[in-house]
């Protein structure tokens, strides 16, 4: 378990410096954002990406961020993401927290039947859950990508100024040393 840290941290600074290098406003990134966190929290696992991209269509965001920000339900975080959507469900729909009694010989023979006590309030839970937490990363998002890129601009501005400087101070060197000439 210890060499997988690493790795992780590694993943996600490179998602991270993705989503700050990305083509568009940092609303569209932001919501893209929130978006593909939100849809981790749902327990609809093949469409992830599809239903991510299409809400983030709808929302004009950018569907590159959403998919990256998908990347937070994995197998390590879905667990502990659908146990707390689930309990969020059963708490709206039952108003209880009472676990289901779960069956895998059940589950092999008839798994419709099976965890549909077990999905509907997982999904609804996921929404949820989900939606506060898109609603909770938006802002964070949206602000830490219009400071990077004002600090960005800043930092190429600086350099080109010190470029032209530069520029200029061995110009006037040149000129200087000819006319000594």
């Amino acid at each position: 378990m210890r060499y997988l840290r690493p790795q992780m941290g590694r993943l996600s600074r490179y998602a991270w410096k993705r989503l700050l290098r990305l083509r568009a406003s940092p609303h569209a990134i932001a919501a893209g954002v929130a978006v593909g966190i939100a849809i981790s929290f749902t327990p609809l696992v093949g469409f992830h990406l599809l239903l991510a991209a299409a809400i983030t269509w709808l929302l004009r965001g950018n569907i590159i961020a959403a998919w990256i920000a998908t990347l937070v339900g994995n197998p390590w975080t879905f667990p502990f993401m659908w146990s707390a959507s689930y309990m969020c469900g059963r708490l709206v729909l039952d108003g209880t927290l009472a676990a289901t009694a779960f069956d895998m010989g059940r589950v092999l023979a008839d798994p419709v039947s099976a965890l549909a006590p077990v999905f509907w309030p997982t999904t609804l839970g996921g929404i949820l859950l989900g939606g506060a937490i898109a609603l909770a990363t938006y802002w964070p998002v949206q602000r830490a990508i219009a400071v990077h890129r004002a600090h960005r601009t800043r930092r190429m501005a600086e350099a080109r100024n010190r470029r032209l400087r530069h520029k200029r101070m061995r110009t006037r060197v040149n000129r200087e040393h000819a006319d000594a000439a």
